[in-house]
């Protein structure tokens, strides 16, 4: 899996966008199994900003996150990298040991 970050400044805001791709076979049987993990993020919409929570096989270049200072960009740049990390790390160590086949005689 990798994770792609676009930096921009444009007119004084600095821009953030993220694309999630390159998932493994290993990754993705495991997201059918336990669900896909969510991420939480921030996105410029017409109305202002609005934070939501995202799968991340949904997290694309179309959301798009702008900030006043190099700091706040940094720094939320770092937020999202960690979730993300965090997040497959979590699932890359899940195990099931639900599934499986039994016979019973009765």
């Amino acid at each position: 899996m990798k994770v792609n970050i676009t930096r921009q400044l444009s007119a004084g805001q600095y821009i953030l966008r993220f694309a999630v791709t390159g998932f493994t076979p290993e990754e993705v049987a495991k997201m059918n199994s336990f669900g896909v993990p969510l991420i939480q993020m921030r996105q410029n919409v017409p109305a202002g900003v609005q934070n939501i929570q995202i799968a991340i096989t949904q997290i694309n270049p179309n959301i798009v996150a702008g900030f006043t200072s190099e700091d706040q960009a940094n720094k939320y740049q770092q937020d999202v990298l960690a979730q993300i990390n965090q997040a497959m790390k979590s699932l890359r160590d899940r195990n099931d040991d639900f599934s499986s086949i039994q016979e019973v005689d009765i």
